[in-house]
């Protein structure tokens, strides 16, 4: 994925829901950009840009500044940044995790630090009534509050509808919206946050232990990822809004 061979180009095309792809055509190389949530860091982006990591967790803070030129250990919704200092920033499956609250201060720290015509890049999973996902938080409401909400820390699963008041209220122009992942198929992270539900029927458990499996063994885990993104892009347009689960969305400072 850190290559610009074309497999590199592919990876980076359908990893992460098309999010580096997405940096890569809206970002200048060797823009100052900042990755908050950026966990051990990406090499892509550190070898493409001038990358500040912002980073929660100590560990990860740690490990990310071996890869970005710095990375600080911070909240992303009160940062230590000057006004207007960076061309870019940018985060992948964060958002989510932050309740209402700190979403919005979040993201007019994000507009602060960024200058004029700069560009908030991110994408992040979406409260949403994608079959599966329904089904689960109709029948079993506990399993689906323990599986899909603590155990990832999805405290700020919300709709694409407020997301779009979210952006607009923190004074973003939108630039790209996608929503995306509407195959009924999920991908197997999703499956297997059922094997941390201790109120799972065995048939659900087993499910995600299958998935867990699959989740550890990084080939294949990539492969699935990168045919669902493809079989997503090429009939996912055909299937309801309502069933994205994943929202990509490019906004620019006016």
């Amino acid at each position: 994925m850190a290559q610009n061979s074309l497999t590199g180009k592919i990876a980076r095309r359908f990893g992460f829901w098309h999010y580096l792809r997405v940096i890569e055509k809206c970002v200048k190389a060797g823009a100052r950009g900042l990755e908050f949530g950026s966990g051990g860091g990406n090499r892509w982006l550190a070898n493409t840009y001038r990358m500040v990591g912002l980073e929660y967790g100590f560990s990860s803070s740690k490990a990310a500044s071996q890869v970005y030129a710095s990375c600080i250990n911070g909240d992303a919704s009160r940062t230590p940044f000057m006004d207007q200092c960076f061309d870019f920033a940018c985060s992948c499956f964060v958002l989510e995790h932050f309740p209402h609250p700190a979403v919005q201060m979040a993201l007019s720290e994000m507009l602060r630090i960024l200058r004029p015509g700069g560009e908030f890049i991110a994408v992040m999973d979406l409260h949403c009534d994608r079959p599966f996902l329904r089904r689960l938080r109709e029948r079993h409401p506990t399993i689906y509050q323990e599986a899909m909400i603590e155990f990832p820390g999805h405290h700020g699963l919300f709709s694409a509808t407020q997301w779009r008041s979210a952006v607009v209220t923190a004074g973003f122009e939108i630039k790209v919206w996608r929503l995306q992942s509407r195959f009924p198929v999920s991908d197997l992270g999703t499956y297997a946050c059922l094997a941390s539900a201790p109120s799972a029927p065995p048939r659900l458990r087993f499910l995600g232990k299958g998935a867990l499996w699959l989740v550890r063994r990084a080939p294949l885990n990539s492969l699935y990822q990168m045919t669902l993104t493809l079989l997503d892009d090429l009939f996912g347009w055909m299937l309801p809004r309502n069933w994205a689960y994943r929202l990509l969305f490019v906004l620019e400072k006016p």
